[in-house]
């Protein structure tokens, strides 16, 4: 799919200069992000994925340096002038919480560098237990003033969908 966008996407994209292979496919996933995002709903989290995703592609077409937390507080930001009510929505907050824990955590290479003898996949799930634990000791203080539980479904949910989903 993405070799036929880049074909299609390559002759308008070099009228402009960008005939670059790796960014004409950086847009296209921008491209589908956002369209993926809208016909979500483009709740919150949709709404800063997809601008965490289009600075991204742009840091990366400009030859920026991309940094993380710059990214999200360009998010944060955005999101906060176009709908300032959402600094009050909880599911806002663990969101931006939620990423700006995975931001700040350290690197999860030497955590998983530990079980080296199961192979990739188990570096994968113990990266993601690594993830889970950590979102979930940042973002239960909020869970639990909410009058929230933490469903056991969600915890074994991530901890196998992460693994396949991680980039």
């Amino acid at each position: 799919f993405l070799a036929i966008l880049r074909r299609l996407l390559s002759g308008p994209l070099s009228h402009w200069g960008m005939a670059d292979p790796r960014l004409v496919l950086a847009v296209a996933s921008a491209l589908g992000v956002s369209l993926y995002a809208f016909g979500s709903g483009f709740g919150v989290p949709a709404q800063r994925a997809v601008l965490a995703w289009w600075a991204g592609v742009f840091a990366f077409s400009s030859g920026r340096v991309w940094r993380p937390l710059n990214v999200w507080s360009f998010a944060a930001f955005v999101v906060l002038a176009w709908e300032p009510a959402t600094f009050f929505e909880v599911g806002a907050q663990l969101s931006f919480l939620a990423t700006a824990a995975l931001i700040g955590s350290p690197g999860s290479r030497p955590a998983a560098s530990h079980f080296h003898w199961a192979g990739r996949f188990g570096r994968m799930l113990a990266a993601s237990l690594r993830s889970t634990c950590l979102v979930l000791a940042v973002t239960s203080p909020l869970v639990a003033w909410q009058g929230w539980s933490v469903s056991a479904v969600g915890l074994v949910a991530n901890l196998l969908a992460v693994p396949f989903t991680a980039l």
